[in-house]
């Protein structure tokens, strides 16, 4: 974090993307303890034969989700990257949709995972923030 901020202060003009990086690593280090590992871990025969196939080893179904804290994290990605003005309002009005939506979100999130076409690629980088820290456990 202290490298962060020295480069903030060497170079002015990535002050949005570090105050965003900053945020963001404040945020997951408040839900890190909470996230449960993927239902893979232990699964060591599961993984080589998923590895040996030549397919991904962790599956979207293989996370354990909190959606509480899946829609507050997206929520807050969202909001960071718009102050950051990284996030068109128009991206962030559909994610929120997507966020109140039971429905729709896990349904959308698979699509992100799977890379379908049919996902909002304007929402991705709000759903890789989102599910970053059930992503990296």
């Amino acid at each position: 974090m202290a490298a962060l901020g020295r480069l903030r202060i060497s170079n002015p003009d990535l002050a949005p993307a570090v105050d965003f990086q900053l945020a963001w690593l404040q945020t997951e280090r408040r839900v890190d303890s909470r996230v449960p590992l993927p239902r893979t871990v232990g699964a060591d025969g599961l993984c080589a034969r998923r590895f040996a196939a030549g397919v991904r080893i962790l599956e979207f179904d293989d996370m354990v989700l909190d959606w509480s804290d899946v829609r507050r994290l997206c929520g807050q990605a969202a909001d960071l990257l718009r102050r950051a003005d990284f996030l068109e309002p128009d991206v962030e009005a559909r994610a929120l949709a997507c966020l109140r939506d039971a429905r729709a979100l896990p349904i959308e999130l698979h699509r992100w995972f799977d890379r379908d076409a049919s996902a909002d690629a304007g929402a991705a980088q709000i759903w890789t923030f989102g599910l970053r820290p059930y992503l990296t456990r």
